[in-house]
């Protein structure tokens, strides 16, 4: 990430679905030009949230910050309904 975090005229980062660290995420802080960055499907923690809200983009009027939360598992239907008889 610190070789990304070099490009000074990057105005995308796509980084869904990879394995970027919150340590990654640190090492982007010299991007004043990015507009958007996807981080969806990561692990990013708050560490790294703290670190995508100091970057210059997220102070801008309407940031372009994409983040969905960890899947989450499904709950199983109440046992109740599974086996009810029709």
């Amino acid at each position: 990430m610190a070789g990304v975090g070099q490009l000074g005229a990057l105005e995308f980062l796509g980084l869904s679905y990879t394995r970027v660290t919150d340590e990654g995420l640190a090492k982007l802080s010299a991007l004043d030009k990015l507009q958007t960055l996807h981080l969806v499907r990561t692990r990013i923690e708050d560490d790294g949230m703290r670190a995508v809200a100091a970057l210059p983009c997220a102070a801008r009027p309407q940031p372009r910050l994409h983040r969905s939360l960890r899947r989450r598992p499904r709950a199983s239907a109440p046992s109740s309904l599974s086996n009810a008889s029709h």
